[in-house]
């Protein structure tokens, strides 16, 4: 009797393990583009990290809302730390030419940053102004 409960707890302890392993893994961020306080749609937006260490880039398009989401991804992670966020919109309809002010359209120039952290998958507000 006592090796069936024994069996089944370490059966359980070992399926809760690894559903935490897959759901560490595939952790989703979301975040809110404005721009002088309406949503910024079809946006492109990028987070370059701060830190030399951090692998590649992390891209997102904005939807009609605002809103984007960033997948984490095994191969190249969106890790704790400091990023650079660069935003860009270029609608057909004006001819090619980008409603983002120039400071936010580059890495080198964009005000914005923000930290990821390990716990929160919610990045904050970014808030752009054409002023």
């Amino acid at each position: 009797m006592k090796a069936n409960i024994l069996g089944s707890l370490l059966c359980a302890t070992v399926m809760l393990l690894l559903l935490v392993g897959c759901t560490a893994k595939d952790k989703t961020f979301t975040g809110k583009v404005t721009l002088d306080g309406s949503p910024l749609d079809s946006a492109g937006v990028k987070l370059v990290s701060k830190d030399s260490s951090a692998r590649g880039e992390h891209y997102s398009t904005t939807d009609a809302a605002g809103n984007f989401t960033i997948q984490d991804d095994p191969n190249n992670p969106l890790k704790a730390g400091d990023y650079v966020v660069v935003v860009d919109k270029v609608p057909t309809e004006m001819g090619g030419k980008s409603v983002v002010p120039n400071d936010y359209r580059q890495a080198e120039t964009s005000p914005i940053t923000l930290t990821i952290s390990e716990e929160n998958v919610a990045i904050p507000p970014i808030e752009l102004t054409s002023k």
